[in-house]
């Protein structure tokens, strides 16, 4: 007993210290938001979030119009929920389809900005900015293809960069005694979560975040502790599939938060919450896929 509660702390603790290590580092991989809204047929009001890591670092953006395009007014700031948000009124006489938009400083960081466009509720444009490729224009990214490859980036990148997330994967893997129990229980997790996050999503179920994420935050040490004890006849041993399944409503919230503060093109909402969703599913495969890997290369250099 005490060999194979060894073999299995040993992973354990590699495996968190990497992912601590890979969070701490990733943070600067969540993307920034850009959206351009019109309020009038020639007047649009442009927002930028990005995302701010403390109170002493803020990433020095700052959006670039066509010439052509008149600024009614400067930058404006304002802080929410410790975000800070710049925004501007522009005018254009005419459609500004075609017209080019610059993410400036975008350049000299590691963020990427996911943007998004709706002109007179007619027009959705989605995409993606990166420190190569900060500029974009209207006739740009337009239609379903561009949502499905958005959404689904986002969500790849939201379960890789989310440690808690991750670590009760991890520890669902680590309690699934076989094949066929570590399937049900990843199958219950997986179904549990994509419920709660279009629930959540549709808002036809609301809850508040911080008591979510404490909950999540428990959840990951009632698993350790399970680890630690490593009893084959307790119910998490017997059936991982009923606790990866009940926490996973949980998890589905925090989904949802995370796909909240970007938000979801008006006229692709369907479209954009699936591909969210596979995103996320192909991210935790990968994650499955090399923690069973390096499990497997630890537990057979012990056992020599």
């Amino acid at each position: 007993m005490r060999n194979k509660v060894a073999i299995y702390k040993i992973p354990l603790l590699c495996l968190c210290h990497f992912i601590i290590s890979f969070g701490i580092s990733a943070d600067e991989l969540r993307p920034a938001l850009l959206e351009i809204r019109s309020i009038s047929p020639n007047t649009y009001n442009v927002l930028l979030k990005p995302p701010v890591f403390s109170q002493n670092e803020e990433p020095s953006l700052v959006v670039g119009f066509d010439p052509s395009i008149n600024v009614l007014s400067q930058p404006e700031k304002s802080y929410v929920d410790g975000s800070v948000i710049s925004y501007w009124n522009i005018y254009h006489p005419k459609d500004i389809k075609g017209k080019l938009f610059t993410i400036n400083g975008l350049e000299s960081t590691n963020l990427e900005v996911f943007y998004r466009v709706n002109i007179q509720g007619k027009k959705q444009v989605v995409g993606r900015l990166t420190p190569d490729n900060p500029s974009f224009s209207i006739e740009q990214s337009i239609g379903k293809l561009a949502t499905i490859k958005t959404y689904t980036l986002l969500g790849f990148e939201h379960i890789l960069n989310g440690i808690d997330h991750l670590l009760f994967v991890a520890c669902i893997v680590l309690i699934a005694s076989n094949v066929t129990k570590l399937f049900w229980a990843i199958t219950g997790f997986t179904l549990a979560h994509s419920l709660t996050l279009l629930l959540s999503a549709l808002n036809i179920v609301k809850l508040p975040i911080p008591p979510i994420e404490a909950i999540i935050a428990l959840s990951i040490i009632f698993l350790a502790s399970e680890i630690a004890k490593h009893n084959p006849a307790s119910l998490t041993y017997r059936y991982p599939v009923a606790v990866s399944s009940s926490f996973g409503l949980l998890h589905g919230f925090g989904f949802a938060s995370a796909l909240m503060e970007i938000g979801l093109p008006e006229t692709e909402i369907p479209l954009a919450l699936l591909f969210f969703n596979i995103g996320v599913e192909i991210g935790q495969l990968a994650f499955v896929f090399a923690l069973m890997l390096t499990i497997h290369i630890v537990t057979s250099f012990m056992k020599k």
